[in-house]
């Protein structure tokens, strides 16, 4: 009976921990850009010159880049969490990017490239991990050891993004081939 009022306690604390850290990343990422100079208004059609004045605030307030802040992140968690209603004409819950298209959407259609990736990625990890793991073990407090605990380590700690454009820049080099430059 107490084995199971802990082991609640600790999922209803990591539960609110994992909430606070989302809400802690979405008030960053939101400051952050909102701090940036300029909007999505200016990044796509302002600076081609064919816009007036007078059409970039109608724009502005259409998308509602003219409220304050905290309005427009208050209406972004609410469009996350209820949706949008149909008489709004532009929803935070649709990417203002691609006008009109739900970020679900998009989410959704990159969903089985990415649990692809998710699968692939994890059976390269245990055809790695496994056999490290196993000679650490058997040639335990050995050089071996010593040595494959450190490149186990340095996997950790060389960030992804770094070894994927090594791995893409080392392996057109030595397999002569051409790494894609664009995803259809």
């Amino acid at each position: 009976m107490r084995e199971g009022l802990a082991v609640s306690a600790y999922i209803l604390r990591r539960v609110l921990s994992s909430l606070a850290v989302i809400l802690l990343v979405s008030v960053f990422v939101f400051a952050a850009i909102n701090a940036q100079k300029g909007s999505v208004i200016e990044a796509n059609i302002a600076g081609s010159g064919l816009v007036s004045a007078n059409e970039l605030e109608a724009l502005r307030h259409e998308l509602k880049l003219d409220r304050n802040p905290v309005e427009r992140y208050l209406s972004w968690w609410h469009d996350m969490i209820f949706g949008c209603s149909r008489n709004e004409s532009v929803c935070y819950a649709n990417s203002l990017q691609a006008r009109g298209v739900s970020i679900w959407r998009s989410v959704g259609d990159a969903l089985p490239n990415t649990a692809e990736l998710l699968i692939y990625g994890m059976a390269m990890s245990l055809l790695v991990a496994v056999p490290i793991g196993v000679l650490s073990a058997v040639h335990q407090d050995t050089l071996l050891d010593d040595v494959l605990r450190l490149i186990a380590i340095l996997g950790l700690a060389v960030p992804t993004f770094f070894l994927g454009t090594l791995i893409v820049i080392y392996g057109s080099r030595w397999f002569s081939y051409a790494p894609p430059t664009r995803i259809p």
